[in-house]
């Protein structure tokens, strides 16, 4: 028997959505398995567990009563195994992982609460009673950018090992800078106007700093005690973490960072880690301050992508 057209036009109509429900069942297995394995890895998985997947959240019921501290594992295990940030609700016996919204993709900075989902624009008025920061990341995800997104507008000194490669107004390293870093401590209850020294590649300055004036990491790390109230603040960065106790970076009270190792660092800088650092992007960064945490995200505009991406081919150009 032939088959008109509109015939073929029925029968697709209506094996449509069985068709769709049918690729849904086969995409939420391997998550529904994923999740099983985690439940059970972490005590949780009885044979009466039920796992629903949604389109935006995973349910868990008749699961394990087990230590908070294990429940608390779920959102950042399946962030590494599926590369999805989750919040963590539970309610009426029923555990709930709800995917945390995108961050917007429109150009500034971003922080988005990792406890609660919530996003805002982030600047550094939004730092309490801040003695500086600490930056540290790899080599490559943007932390000078980042630096630089920060400070826009406001009274900084740059000092780095590149000059003013990453920074416009970047000093080099040198007697003058150390100088001056040691004027801005002793004076630091008269400064008038908020000023933000800015110190590149700190294992470098850690490393002149020793040559040329040895008492003045113990000072700026004294300062770092003192000068929550004053107008002087700090922003240290590094593409290194390091355990030296010649200047202790956990005083820094506010830290950002995207360093895959960091956990080897948590007794020396005071913090632990809830994200998984691995699953951060180029312009991801984790931001710490006295048990809180936030993702913060730095988006480009167009036209400083593109000035970027010109400076890395003359760059390339330069050294072929």
């Amino acid at each position: 028997m032939e088959i008109t057209p509109e015939q073929v036009q029925i029968i697709m109509t209506i094996m449509a959505p069985i068709g769709g429900y049918l690729v849904y069942k086969l995409a939420t297995r391997g998550t529904r398995n994923l999740v099983r394995e985690v439940l059970k890895d972490n005590g949780l998985l009885k044979d009466e567990t039920k796992i629903k997947i949604f389109p935006r959240s995973i349910m868990i019921t008749h699961y394990k009563k087990v230590d908070t501290d294990h429940i608390l594992k779920l959102p950042r295990i399946l962030e590494q195994e599926i590369g999805s940030r989750f919040l963590l609700r539970r309610k009426n016996q029923k555990i709930i992982l709800e995917k945390m919204k995108p961050i917007p993709k429109k150009a500034g900075v971003f922080k988005q609460n990792i406890q609660t989902g919530r996003i805002e624009e982030f600047s550094l008025n939004d730092l309490q009673h801040w003695n500086g920061v600490l930056v540290s990341a790899i080599s490559g995800v943007g932390k000078s950018e980042l630096v630089k997104a920060l400070t826009d507008g406001r009274n900084t000194l740059v000092y780095s090992p590149k000059g003013s490669e990453d920074f416009p107004n970047g000093q080099h390293f040198s007697e003058q800078a150390i100088r001056d870093i040691n004027a801005f401590i002793d004076n630091y209850k008269n400064i008038k106007e908020e000023t933000i020294i800015v110190i590149d590649e700190i294992l470098t300055f850690i490393t002149i700093a020793e040559k040329m004036d040895k008492n003045l990491l113990d000072k700026v790390s004294t300062n770092l005690t003192l000068n929550r109230s004053s107008n002087l603040k700090f922003i240290i960065i590094t593409q290194k973490l390091n355990r030296s106790s010649k200047l202790d970076l956990s005083l820094l009270n506010y830290k950002i960072i995207n360093d895959p190792s960091v956990a080897l660092y948590e007794q020396s800088l005071g913090i632990k880690p809830k994200t998984n650092m691995i699953g951060l992007t180029r312009g991801e960064f984790v931001l710490f301050n006295e048990g809180q945490e936030y993702i913060i995200k730095n988006n480009l505009s167009k036209n400083r992508k593109q000035e970027l991406k010109d400076k890395e081919k003359n760059r390339s150009v330069k050294r072929s």
